[in-house]
């Protein structure tokens, strides 16, 4: 059986893109036996791109996603907010930070927008990580 390829393949690529970005799906999914198992039982042709590969397509596509991003919240600006921070290394030491806004819209669904994902530049003390929160908002 040939692989999928061309629009048809980019379609799915993009699907998968998508999915870990709004879901806020860890990119290591894409290395998953059963994530891979699952897009094999619904497009049997599709080769599942490296995390390398779907790393890249989201930071190349970060700009279009903060703005859609941008104008769910900006759509439901009379709702109040409530902010996530998260921090964690990575399997070579590497410190990362995400802050995340959540909310529910007026049609009672729950929204999260990712408001910053960064290295951590330091110590995760008193004065950096309000300063990390404080940047991001």
């Amino acid at each position: 059986m040939q692989p999928l390829v061309g629009e048809a393949a980019e379609i799915v690529t993009k699907q998968v893109v998508s999915t870990i970005v709004d879901a806020v799906i860890p990119l290591s999914t894409v290395n998953n036996l059963q994530f891979i198992k699952l897009l094999n039982m619904l497009q049997p042709r599709y080769q599942v791109p490296s995390r390398r590969t779907i790393q890249r397509r989201i930071i190349f596509g970060k700009e279009v996603v903060a703005e859609r991003q941008k104008g769910e919240l900006q759509q439901d600006m009379g709702t109040k907010l409530s902010n996530t921070i998260d921090s964690w290394s990575s399997r070579v030491f590497r410190s990362y930070v995400t802050v995340a806004a959540h909310w529910i819209s007026e049609n009672w669904k729950m929204k999260t927008v990712l408001l910053m994902f960064s290295r951590f530049p330091s110590t995760h003390d008193d004065i950096v990580v309000p300063a990390i929160i404080d940047n991001s908002l």
